[in-house]
């Protein structure tokens, strides 16, 4: 609730409301969405409203503050996803950080000490891998360090390890076992989210990359030269007598 005073611009008369809805908009002017009916004459357009008391002021101000903020970390989302899409390349791993910001967060103990877990993925549209690579950031005094202490790669659907950098074996495993149920759920919850948000977006990138590669021409394969299958079979003794086989 903010209170406000209005002042009805048709008969003059000035009066007090609390409204329930009001909000910046992005313009930076107050909105308020509910009608304001003048006490005295019943006006509902031609007013203008002002703060009786310093309290209002700093409930209005909080409003603002709210709406620049959320308007700043959009913006700055914004500019965090286009730049990692201007980087992918189709096939690389897409860092859920980049497409949602401060959502991304993932926090995990180990040894007493506190990390995040910064989460990448495929996102290729007709993939259906289950991998997840996972940089972990050792956290100081409430802080992120700037580079990954270290890397893992999964398939979080079998906890089965990839790759580990920086880390050793049993340590990697350990970190893998602690996964419970419910982190598990969350990556593969996390990997669907990210690969819909993108969907249109890589995409598009696949597109532009198929138009830059160009077309070999087909080349002609001998009766008696290899069969290009690797069987170290001559062609005519192998697929090419198994597609007449099929033909016939």
């Amino acid at each position: 609730m903010t209170k406000l005073n209005f002042k009805c611009n048709k008969c003059n008369n000035s009066f007090e409301l609390e409204v329930k809805n009001a909000t910046f908009g992005r313009d930076g002017n107050l909105s308020i969405e509910e009608e304001i009916t003048c006490l005295n004459c019943g006006n509902l357009k031609k007013w203008e409203y002002s703060f009786p008391e310093e309290i209002n002021k700093t409930a209005v101000g909080e409003l603002y503050f709210e709406f620049m903020k959320k308007e700043h970390i959009t913006k700055y989302m914004s500019s965090m996803r286009k730049n990692a899409l201007k980087r992918y390349r189709p096939g690389q791993m897409f860092n859920y950080k980049d497409a949602f910001n401060q959502e991304a967060l993932l926090n995990h103990t180990i040894d007493g000490k506190e990390y995040y877990m910064l989460d990448s993925y495929c996102v290729m549209p007709d993939c259906k891998c289950k991998d997840v690579t996972l940089n972990f950031v050792e956290k100081e005094d409430g802080k992120a360090v700037k580079e990954a202490v270290f890397t893992l790669m999964l398939n979080y659907e079998i906890k089965n390890i990839a790759q580990a950098n920086d880390i050793n074996e049993e340590t990697a495993k350990n970190i893998v076992e602690s996964f419970t149920p419910e982190t598990i759920n969350m990556f593969w919850e996390r990997h669907k989210k990210l690969k819909e948000e993108l969907n249109e977006d890589v995409t598009r990138i696949l597109q532009k990359y198929k138009r830059k590669i160009p077309e070999l021409p087909k080349l002609k394969i001998g009766r008696n030269d290899p069969c290009p299958c690797g069987s170290g079979k001559k062609y005519k003794k192998c697929c090419l007598w198994e597609k007449k086989q099929t033909n016939d």
